[in-house]
């Protein structure tokens, strides 16, 4: 989220901020805010999972209000405001039938994207939820190039290339966090100007705030893990294995497709 808004600052020679990695810690990047005035632009967040809860955590401690989807979409704001959209949001079923979740994890592909609507209304777009290959994209490369496309800046905290945000064509880095996206070419272009939407796209984002990450990582391995790794046997590690005696388990199995073309040409090498 602090990267989304340093990259509306920089886009729109409003403010500057220090990247995350340049602060000393998580208390150093918020201080940066004080005297920072948000224009009355609207963020849209996808998910509510662990990362979407940052991203509400960063907007609420900068007092950015939440607003309901039909509000974000019909009502207009004299500060900055933001919604929060689940897959119920974000999915509607191909036969009109009404959403079901369960069915959704299960069949993503008899969905279709519902988004378009946020797209007209959004200026700063936060992508922080799972996306399963099966599943629509948001929108299409197509969308982008119209004229009440109305997104400017994608913080796509989630990082799939080529995947549920088309304008992701590739990761970027903390030290050059943001490209720009053209639209009517489809190629990557300079960020911040006009005729881009700048994209954020940084795939290894806890190592910004090394300290808070290490010390979140470190409560919760004593937390959860320590005393279940001195049991003899134990769901959460059996739950937590990816490969057992030189296989994958059953619930990483889903991982065979990254697995097995090393696997075929370990072969194939060794065969030739």
């Amino acid at each position: 989220m602090h990267n989304g808004f340093r990259t509306f600052g920089e886009r729109y020679k409003m403010f500057t901020l220090k990247p995350a990695h340049e602060c000393r810690d998580y208390k150093e990047l918020l201080e940066q805010y004080i005297g920072v005035h948000l224009p009355p632009i609207k963020i849209a967040v996808t998910g509510t999972g662990r990362v979407a809860r940052g991203v509400f955590e960063v907007l609420e401690k900068l007092n950015v209000r939440m607003v309901s989807v039909q509000n974000f979409l019909t009502q207009a704001y004299n500060e900055p405001v933001y919604v929060v959209l689940n897959t119920s949001q974000l999915y509607e079923r191909k036969d009109g039938k009404p959403f079901n979740r369960s069915d959704f994890h299960n069949h993503p592909e008899q969905y279709v994207s519902a988004f378009a609507p946020f797209t007209k209304m959004t200026d700063v777009f936060v992508n922080a939820i799972f996306w399963d290959p099966r599943a629509p994209i948001f929108f299409t490369k197509d969308e982008m190039r119209s004229r009440d496309f109305r997104i400017k800046v994608i913080a796509d905290v989630t990082c799939d290339v080529n995947g549920s945000v088309p304008a992701t064509i590739r990761d970027t880095t903390i030290d050059s966090p943001v490209f720009g996206y053209n639209p009517k070419t489809e190629q990557e272009d300079k960020p911040h100007q006009p005729q881009v939407i700048d994209v954020m796209a940084v795939s290894n984002l806890p190592n910004e705030l090394p300290r808070e990450a290490s010390t979140e990582f470190g409560e919760k391995l004593i937390e959860y893990v320590v005393d279940e790794m001195l049991t003899p046997a134990t769901d959460l590690i059996e739950r937590a294995t990816i490969a057992k005696d030189g296989a994958l388990t059953p619930k990483f199995a889903y991982l065979a497709d990254y697995a097995l073309p090393q696997k075929i040409k370990q072969v194939t090498k060794a065969s030739g």
